[in-house]
């Protein structure tokens, strides 16, 4: 009978056990007995925190709540403020609406822990591995992996993104890893991130962890792992080259769209089980080495087109002579209506980098 329907009432005022009222409510209340946290049993200890009983809000019991066994099944209230990796006891009492029963007797030891985040696999990414690293520079890379999945209810993950450097190396023991935190709203996905002020000729290893930024235990979890990435690897290089400039020939002048820039740079062919790549790079002065040129002048890039033009002559001296190749750079089209910007680019710096052929 609903409390509705006889509260104020003539049957509200009546002796209890007349059998005019029914079971309409139940309450719970809880006590934090130990944790599987060290640190929560020290403030036990400490009486930081309290052993008492703590009660939550009263729930009308509806028919959802039962089953076909006579059991009654509900969520414990919001207003239950229970502490990630707390172990907890719970006692419930039944109501009527004008009275309540003793409390039961005391449940078993309860643990209550906020699932973690749920890491994705390769497979369901279609890719072949849950955390990828590409080479910025070298000293960056940028990490890129897929998004873990919160608890239900939750949406706010927060990230640790770290670079080790490998095990059993020189800069494993004279260099601290390098990491950064962040938080980020749960979306699906691939997500990434950058880091930079890594060091050269040194392989890293790069992982990707995650935990809930207000709830949940302060321990990371899900770390995914890279394969050993090194950010310049030690290979030799030859002297810059130096670049002459090319005429223009008269069918390159009417081309109002192009920016088109071509040099002549001399350097050996190849080698024998050795390989030759063409990079290259703007100068800046530092007065000009802005954010948008920086990020112009971020990388050592291969030109748009290098071909060979002769064999070459040797020197007055005598000596090998070296071969010669016109090389043709990329359009510049972001800084294309700038004409100064465009200005402080024209200068550019060359290098060879040699790679040994794999047999």
């Amino acid at each position: 009978m609903p409390r509705e329907s006889w509260v104020d009432s003539e049957l509200h005022f009546m002796p209890h056990g007349y059998g005019h009222r029914m079971v309409s409510m139940v309450q719970v209340r809880y006590a934090l007995q130990s944790s599987i946290l060290p640190e929560m049993r020290t403030d036990l200890d400490k009486d930081v925190l309290d052993r008492e009983w703590h009660l939550t809000s009263p729930v009308d019991l509806q028919p959802r709540h039962l089953n076909r066994s006579s059991r009654c099944e509900f969520e414990l209230p919001t207003s239950a403020e229970l502490l990630d990796g707390g172990v907890y006891i719970f006692q419930v009492r039944l109501g009527n609406g004008k009275n309540w029963s003793q409390w039961s007797h005391s449940s078993k030891p309860f643990i209550f822990q906020v699932p973690p985040p749920v890491v994705p696999t390769a497979a369901s990414l279609k890719a072949q591995r849950t955390v990828n690293v590409e080479v910025m520079s070298a000293t960056a890379a940028r990490v890129v992996w897929g998004d873990f999945k919160p608890a239900p209810g939750l949406t706010m993950l927060e990230y640790e993104v770290r670079a080790t450097p490998e095990k059993g190396t020189g800069s494993s023991q004279a260099f601290p890893p390098h990491w950064i935190t962040f938080e980020h709203r749960y979306r699906g996905g691939f997500i990434e991130h950058e880091l930079f002020n890594l060091l050269p000729f040194t392989y890293y290893i790069f992982s990707v962890q995650a935990r809930y930024p207000k709830v949940g235990t302060r321990a990371w979890s899900g770390q995914q792992l890279s394969h050993p990435i090194i950010l310049e690897p030690a290979v030799a290089y030859q002297d810059p080259p130096t670049p002459l400039p090319v005429p223009e020939r008269a069918e390159e002048e009417g081309s109002g769209d192009s920016m088109n820039c071509y040099t002549i740079v001399e350097f050996p062919c190849e080698e024998e089980d050795m390989h030759y790549d063409l990079e290259y790079a703007h100068v800046l002065g530092d007065e000009l080495d802005t954010a948008e040129l920086r990020s112009i002048n971020s990388l050592w890039r291969a030109p748009a087109e290098v071909t060979l033009l002769d064999l070459g002559r040797p020197g007055p001296s005598g000596g090998h002579p070296q071969p010669r190749w016109r090389v043709q750079l990329p359009d510049i089209r972001n800084l294309r209506g700038d004409v100064l910007k465009l200005a402080l680019l024209q200068r550019v710096r060359f290098r060879l980098r040699a790679r040994i052929t794999p047999e």
